[in-house]
């Protein structure tokens, strides 16, 4: 049964009182106009619509099927913001959009436009985000059973420190990223990733903080083995770096990495030089790393958390090895003909008899062994700036 309220006819005459009493009705009104005329869609324009369609057929709207995601990284004028675009399948009905979790302010408004056989149209249908029990989402209407693109901007969803850009990802559909034109050198978590002459990168369905840097600085640092042969190491680093020195007997590489905060290293290693197994150590501690053969180098990335000492320990080169066992010997025979040319002179002067307990050998044998761990050992230490 249906009540009425009467209304006394003065409080009719009362302008302010008159809006109090219709305000109501008007909202009604504008939040039904803004799902049926076209615009965007509220989010108490869409709880209508849902409970509404709830009523109908006992479901929601489902979740969109999107075709790809593609996301520009490095927008706006501080390049931390993205733009983020979805390409929906069609739908004969409401779909409900997840949009990307990300730490970053949203557009106030999604733009959605449909697909025709030529490309976009020009009469666009605007969302509005809004927040829901799983992450964000916005309302698509139906698209007149075409494919549909949904995009929208965030800003501050990119982090930078110390000249690294990160951004922390997830979402469960297939994403490509657009790469800034001047991103040097791009990691995924812990993985360096081969760009080559590309600006987009694809992860299917992927949890992942992406870091990428804009300024690298490479150079080249000889290590040298005495008397045998010299060698270039290729150094590309996000940050400043200092001190190079490499060890030849023990297999190892020392480099300071100078900076507090994330840097990216990057080493190539001639395999003349240094072979497996490698480990690579920050300030005495083991880190993840990632080893790239070519053949001719292995190349040793890591992302390191913070500046400090950067070891790389591999086994040196078998024909080295080799070298140097030949240098050792050859150094012990040189120090015995002494020993027994000094004997023979020692005999035909004075007639001295020779020592029989072989100490001379023992002699020769601890003199060639220092010799030739003075000879093979050449370390070279230089201090640089980035270029």
């Amino acid at each position: 049964m249906t009540k009425h309220v009467r209304i006394p006819l003065h409080l009719l005459s009362q302008p302010s009182l008159l809006l109090l009493l219709l305000l109501p009705s008007l909202l009604l009104l504008a939040a039904d106009g803004l799902y049926t005329d076209g615009g965007a869609v509220s989010a108490s324009a869409y709880q209508n619509m849902a409970a509404a369609q709830k009523e109908e057929d006992g479901s929601m709207p489902a979740e969109a099927s999107q075709d790809s995601i593609e996301i520009t990284l490095g927008t706006g004028d501080d390049g931390l913001g993205m733009r983020v675009m979805h390409t929906l399948d069609p739908t004969d009905g409401p779909v409900l959009l997840p949009l990307v979790d990300a730490e970053g302010v949203y557009e106030t408004t999604i733009r959605v436009t449909s697909l025709d056989d030529v490309g976009r149209e020009n009469q666009p249908v605007l969302a509005l985000p809004s927040e829901s029990r799983n992450g964000p989402v916005a309302v698509i209407r139906a698209m007149d059973t075409r494919p549909a693109v949904a995009e929208y901007n965030l800003t501050g969803a990119i982090s930078l420190a110390d000249g690294v850009y990160a951004l922390k990802y997830a979402y469960p559909h297939t994403t490509v990223f657009v790469l800034p034109d001047d991103a040097s050198m791009v990691f995924i978590n812990n993985r360096i990733v081969e760009l080559g002459d590309k600006d987009k990168i694809a992860c299917h369905g992927c949890s992942m903080t992406l870091y990428y840097a804009k300024e690298i600085s490479s150079r080249a640092e000889t290590a040298e083995i005495a008397g045998y042969a010299a060698f270039q190491v290729g150094i590309a680093s996000s940050s400043e770096a200092g001190e190079f020195s490499f060890d030849a007997p023990k297999g190892e590489i020392l480099l300071w990495a100078g900076g507090t905060g994330r840097q990216f290293l990057d080493v190539a290693i001639p395999t003349e030089l240094m072979g497996e197994p490698f480990t690579v150590s920050l300030d005495g501690k083991k880190i993840i790393h990632q080893k790239r053969p070519n053949g001719t180098h292995t190349s040793i990335a890591a992302n390191l958390e913070t500046g400090g000492l950067v070891s790389i320990s591999g086994a040196p080169a078998q024909h080295i090895l080799q070298q140097m066992q030949q240098q050792m010997q050859q150094q012990m025979q040189q120090q015995m003909q002494q020993q027994m040319q000094q004997q023979m002179q020692a005999q035909q002067s004075g007639g001295a008899e020779s020592p029989d307990d072989g100490t001379w050998t023992v002699a020769a044998a601890v003199a060639g062994l220092a010799a030739i761990a003075a000879a093979a050992v050449f370390t070279t230490r230089r201090r640089f700036s980035r270029r």
